[in-house]
């Protein structure tokens, strides 16, 4: 099989090359087959019944002819047609949903490469606002039309498709395109909460251009919706953009929400792999909550119990000791005032000498927490 794989690999690698004689011209430009040949490629990709093969050629061609012309007029006359064929299946009667697959894929290729520069802000609109293929031949009208992605289907099929195509769409746009369409979109596709938050993750982690003008606001108006229906992929994402510092000033409303979800999440809490990796985001988002210390000292003290650490710790990474000391460095970070009358150091580091010792990260969390103690209320020995 692998075997197979590198021989269709390598007469991809060849076919492309002896394409690319035909269809690269001088000076940076293409061949007058080029248009003829391309879409012939196109229709057999869209037909394959070897579409990796098929998919990998066209990708590496399309590459190839991106770079090779130095300015989108040279290159018009092939996103012309991969785009003429993507707006003629997606608006179909008879939706082929295999076919409208493959052109998001060569469609995405041309946005992606070089961030879209060899494409026009007409052939960009056309993607974006075109409702019709008969629209796409007048440039005059497209202002005046609806938004092309607002009927593109969000269906579960579609979902790995639609992330690579939007994304690359939308990041190779300019700032109208992003207040326009893309503002329409990003809010329409966070009902669907498991892919909307996949695309704002990906948005903002490709720096999106309009992330702080539309990403972002639409996150956060949706933010207490997807706690709801996705409880763990929306902390994933919020943690993220919390630590990159792509969070921003949020207002005392959506605090207050948040920290309140936290919070209550945290008082019923219980381990397992989910709500570990949980407790590690809402973690990431303390700073939202008011009364952390009262709700993670339980959490500690109930695990500090645990009747086999070593066997637990062996089990699963969603072990005591991770909680303990993650737990122990979080309350660190609090002012102690908020913590020390409901923490018995002694009994903590009694219990923990006892059975965590070797643990080095239950360890380090509790040395943490001596230090914030002692250092902030300056009453170590002078020599310590």
């Amino acid at each position: 099989m692998d075997d197979d794989l590198c021989m269709q690999s390598t007469c991809a690698r060849d076919f492309k090359l002896s394409l690319l004689t035909s269809l690269q011209s001088v000076s940076q430009t293409l061949h007058t087959t080029a248009a003829s040949l391309i879409g012939s490629l196109i229709d057999c990709h869209l037909t394959s019944d070897n579409v990796e093969l098929s998919y990998t050629l066209l990708r590496r061609v399309l590459t190839a002819l991106i770079h090779h012309c130095n300015s989108l007029e040279q290159f018009s006359v092939v996103a012309s047609l991969v785009i003429d064929r993507f707006c003629a299946l997606s608006q179909a009667e008879d939706l082929d949903n295999q076919k409208l697959q493959r052109a998001m894929h060569i469609t995405s290729v041309v946005c992606a490469v070089r961030q879209g520069s060899r494409l026009s802000c007409m052939s960009l609109s056309f993607l974006c606002i075109a409702p019709t293929i008969e629209h796409c031949a007048l440039a005059s009208h497209l202002t005046q039309l609806s938004s092309r992605l607002a009927s593109l289907p969000l269906d579960a099929y579609l979902h790995s498709e639609l992330l690579i195509f939007t994304s690359s769409l939308l990041t190779a746009g300019d700032m109208t395109m992003s207040v326009g369409p893309g503002r329409a979109f990003v809010t329409r596709v966070l009902s669907v909460p498991s892919f909307g938050l996949m695309l704002c993750g990906i948005l903002a982690e490709l720096g999106w251009g309009g992330w702080k003008l539309v990403g972002l606001p639409s996150l956060l108006t949706a933010t207490r919706t997807l706690l709801q229906s996705e409880p763990s992929l929306t902390l994933r994402l919020l943690a993220y953009l919390h630590t990159a510092g792509k969070l921003g000033e949020v207002d005392v409303v959506w605090k207050r929400s948040v920290g309140g979800w936290i919070q209550n999440r945290l008082s019923c809490w219980q381990i397992s792999d989910e709500s570990t990796d949980d407790l590690h985001n809402m973690l990431s988002l303390s700073l939202f909550v008011d009364s952390l210390p009262s709700l993670l000292v339980p959490i500690v003290e109930r695990l500090l119990e645990t009747s086999n650490p070593d066997a637990d710790w062996q089990t699963s990474y969603a072990n005591a000791a991770w909680v303990i000391g993650t737990c122990m460095h979080a309350l660190s970070r609090c002012p102690s005032t908020s913590w020390q009358t409901h923490v018995d150091l002694t009994a903590w580091t009694t219990k923990i000498v006892d059975r965590w010792s070797w643990s080095g990260v239950v360890l380090k969390g509790l040395v943490a927490l001596i230090e914030s103690w002692y250092f902030r209320h300056r009453i170590l020995p002078h020599s310590y």
